[in-house]
């Protein structure tokens, strides 16, 4: 199957975001004072991949194509999308949390550019798939 069935959509996104924490480092909840925790953006950009996967299906299924040719390909197999998604999200948030004990203001600055990223890009395939 292509695409995700619509009223799967839900179930996705809840199964990606607890794949999500379920990778988190545990030191990303237990941050000590003088380096904040992270886990508020981590969790919102969980939440936009899952976004971004659920947007991405509508355009396709609207008869739009995925702009990213690097997961273009991928839609044609049965859960690559998601376990792709889920892969570099949580790559994202482990080399966060490992800059995080060094620079916690860079950490802080990458990832408020990636949620950034991702709101413009799931906005973006909102708007698509509406016309």
């Amino acid at each position: 199957m292509a695409s995700i069935d619509r009223r799967h959509s839900a179930s996705w996104v809840i199964a990606i975001v607890v794949v999500l924490f379920a990778a988190m480092p545990s030191s990303a909840a237990a941050a000590p004072e003088d380096k904040p925790t992270l886990v508020p953006l981590y969790v919102s950009f969980a939440t936009l991949q899952a976004l971004d996967l659920v947007s991405t299906n509508q355009v396709l299924k609207s008869g739009g194509s995925e702009a990213n040719p690097l997961v273009a390909g991928a839609w044609h197999v049965p859960g690559s999308v998601v376990a792709m998604k889920a892969a570099t999200t949580a790559g994202l948030i482990i080399a966060t949390e490992h800059l995080r004990k060094q620079n916690p203001k860079v950490a802080l600055i990458v990832m408020v550019a990636a949620n950034s990223a991702m709101a413009m890009i799931v906005a973006h395939n909102f708007a698509i798939a509406g016309r």
